[in-house]
């Protein structure tokens, strides 16, 4: 198998505003898995990553996207829906 082009590990340049929509919505995914009896870990791991403004590798920033899409088509509150999208780019322009 080929290794993925990406440029990983590397760290989100996010403003407050991003950073704070992408802690919701990792947030979010920590008490849905919960709730549904899941393992909250992964989300945790990450949620812990931004908050100590350490590096993402692509499989990390790979579940940022299924978080933030998931984010965006459920129960973002509407003032979040513009940043949501822009950490999505970001996180997707990361991947490219």
């Amino acid at each position: 198998m080929t290794a993925p082009a990406h440029d990983c590990p590397t760290t989100l340049d996010l403003n407050r505003e991003e950073a704070w929509v992408l802690h919701t919505a990792l947030l979010d995914t920590v008490e849905r898995e919960l709730d549904e009896g899941n393992d909250a870990e992964r989300a945790l791991t990450l949620l812990f990553r931004l908050e100590e403004g350490k590096d993402f590798d692509c499989e990390q920033l790979e579940y940022l996207t299924s978080v933030l899409r998931s984010y965006i088509d459920g129960s973002v509150p509407p003032r979040d829906r513009s940043p949501a999208r822009d950490v999505l780019d970001s996180v997707q322009t990361a991947l490219a």
